[in-house]
């Protein structure tokens, strides 16, 4: 089912800055690379498949917040994360019902203290 795009999986993410639309579709296909160092790296390339939304953010200028592989260089001047703002929220497979968690509770701080940092 994944092979064949049928089960459709919703992610939230924190991320730098402020996107300019609600919802933002980014189809960009990705290329996985290896540096001289050993690590594995990914970046936006017709020559790619693969999908990360770690590198789709970075790539339309909004890495996810506490993102130390993509993006970390882009300045950020809000509460310090303890890890990766990513969370998969939702999944949804055919002839099931979905699967849904809850933003976890450290996401929802740093979210409540962003918004309240807007205010100011």
């Amino acid at each position: 089912m994944l092979r064949e795009h049928k089960i459709k999986k919703t992610y939230a993410a924190v991320v730098k800055g402020v996107v300019s639309l609600d919802k933002q579709l980014i189809d960009a296909p990705l290329h996985r690379y290896e540096l001289a160092n050993g690590e594995r790296r990914v970046r936006v390339s017709s020559e790619g498949r693969t999908h990360q939304i770690r590198v789709h953010g970075l790539s339309i200028g909004h890495p996810l917040v506490g993102d130390d592989k993509y993006g970390h260089e882009t300045e950020y001047k809000g509460p310090k994360p303890r890890r990766l703002c990513l969370h998969a929220m939702r999944l949804d497979i055919p002839g099931y019902a979905p699967i849904e968690a809850p933003l976890p509770e450290d996401m929802q701080s740093i979210v409540a203290q962003l918004r309240a940092q807007k205010k100011d």
